[in-house]
Order: C-alpha cells, then sequence, then structure tokens
C-alpha cells in the first residue's frame, strides 16, 4: 500500500477503521492475579489489532479481554494482547493491542 507522503510506506496490512472514540471496556489480571477492570475509549480498529486509551496503565505484553459497546444490546468481547504503552496528552494512556484469534 503506498501513502501520499514521499518517502513514507504504509506497512499495515489492513485498513483501520475509525472507532470515533467508542466507549470500551477493559478487564485483565494483574501481577498478584487481580481482576482488574477500566473503562477507555476506543481509537481506531482493524482486523489484528486496535488503539485504546484507558485511565489505565495495563503493561506490556498482559493479555486483556477487551469489550466494545458495553452494556448494549450489540456488546462484542474481544481477546487482545497489550503489544505497546505510551502516555496520552491528557494524562491517559494509548494502548495498541495485537488482537488474539
Amino acid at each position: 500500500m503506498s501513502s501520499p507522503v514521499k518517502g513514507f510506506e504504509e506497512r499495515r496490512q489492513s485498513r483501520r477503521i475509525d472507532m470515533e472514540q467508542a466507549e470500551i471496556r477493559l478487564n485483565w489480571q494483574d501481577k498478584l492475579e487481580q481482576r482488574r477492570c477500566a473503562a477507555g475509549i476506543c481509537l481506531d480498529l482493524s482486523r489484528t489489532g486496535a488503539l485504546i486509551e484507558s485511565p489505565a496503565e495495563v503493561g506490556v505484553g498482559y493479555r486483556i479481554e477487551l469489550t466494545l459497546n458495553p452494556g448494549s444490546g450489540d456488546e462484542n468481547r474481544i481477546s487482545a494482547e497489550v503489544i505497546r504503552v505510551e502516555p496520552a496528552d491528557n494524562g491517559q494512556f494509548k494502548l495498541a493491542l495485537e488482537l488474539i484469534q
């Protein structure tokens, strides 16, 4: 896939869907095997990954359950692994996820 920006080559294999900051819920087990839950927003989603923003700093390598449209009739759950964590400008964290099939 080529890019209109000179010298930049897009490496993504699938298109990203702008989720318009859809509300999500994260569930995971911490190092002490305690169940944790946090709210967040989904920034974008593809067939293989997602970018989310959350107040919770979930570590790289953690497996999480991501719930899209929590509490609605359209609720969907997806398993994922955190592959990158970056601080966001608003004091929250941006988590890059790899979806697990």
